[in-house]
């Protein structure tokens, strides 16, 4: 009942009229009409409202009926319309006829579509039902803001076939992830054998360079030492040699010195004679036959023969 004051609270509209006729949208805040005349006829809440569209059934492309469960998110931007539009005198509020026009589109929309790709354009069939009523939200009063498909329920025999070939196509995946693996396996056991046998190869190569390096040094220390050895041998034979040379030498010298004194060659005659002699002796005992000079009975010729002899040597030393 209208007393004359009104208070309007923060985003409602109140529309109000006077002897049935349309007259003001009330603001927020306090109000004043007059008794018995003006009426408030209707209240709209200006706030986004989320509004449950029933669920509806549909026929696909290839012919399955699913059922659909869906959401429309409204707001309503002007009071006038809203109550004095095609909503109030079309039989029903905006509201309504939003979630109507929205429910026919969605059919509309599936009929083109087949079941799999239902499932697959849910994005799609929010824009496209969104698109339509866009294009009759002004005439209603409201600003439809969103449209999103909650659900979408197949037959149980529909149902019952996606889950296997849902199952079938999991096993297909675990038994090429498994193939993939055993591959990945394969491959890694083979890289593996590779590297084994290359350093396999390189150890005994190595291990041969350097078997043959230390048989190399081995004979190289050996010819080295053995070419010390010779040289060693060499420089104590010179050295000897050399030695006996000087010790002939000065032996020789010593004689030559001896042989110019008086009595020296006399001596030397009669040494060199009792060499003589004992030669022959010597050959006599060493062997069966002997080889002697003429006058081998006569030892006084034999003496004098071997001084005769040194002499002639000593006389061409002289000259």
């Amino acid at each position: 009942m209208n007393f004359g004051v009104l208070f309007v609270p923060e985003a409602e509209a109140f529309v109000v009229q006077r002897c049935g006729k349309f007259t003001q949208i009330l603001p927020p805040g306090i109000n004043f009409l007059v008794p018995f005349v003006d009426k408030v006829a209707y209240v709209h809440s200006l706030k986004e409202e989320v509004i449950s569209v029933p669920d509806q059934s549909a026929t696909t492309k290839d012919n399955v009926e699913i059922r659909i469960d869906a959401v429309l998110y409204v707001k309503i931007v002007d009071a006038y319309k809203a109550s004095y539009g095609g909503g109030s005198y079309g039989g029903g509020s905006p509201i309504v006829l939003a979630i109507n026009h929205a429910q026919a589109v969605m059919r509309d929309a599936i009929g083109l579509m087949t079941l799999d790709r239902t499932f697959e354009g849910r994005n799609y069939l929010n824009e496209k039902i969104l698109e339509a009523l866009k294009g009759s939200e002004s005439d209603w009063g409201l600003s439809c803001l969103r449209y999103e498909i909650r659900d979408i329920t197949p037959p149980r025999a529909v149902r019952q076939s996606m889950e296997m070939q849902a199952d079938a196509e999991r096993k297909k995946r675990a038994l090429i992830l498994s193939s993939e693996g055993d591959r990945q396996k394969t491959l890694n056991k083979a890289d593996g054998d590779k590297t084994r046998d290359i350093l396999a190869a390189e150890a005994k190569k190595r291990t041969v360079c350097l078997v043959g390096e230390g048989e190399a040094q081995a004979i190289k220390a050996k010819a080295d030492a053995e070419a010390q050895a010779i040289r060693a041998t060499a420089d104590a034979e010179a050295y000897a040699i050399r030695a006996k040379a000087a010790a002939t030498s000065e032996g020789i010298a010593l004689m030559s010195k001896r042989l110019e004194e008086i009595g020296g060659k006399e001596a030397a005659a009669l040494t060199i004679a009792e060499q003589y002699v004992n030669a022959f002796g010597n050959i006599a005992k060493e062997g069966t036959t002997v080889l002697l000079p003429s006058a081998a009975s006569d030892p006084a010729s034999m003496i004098s023969q071997a001084l005769s002899i040194y002499k002639r040597l000593s006389d061409k030393h002289s000259s």
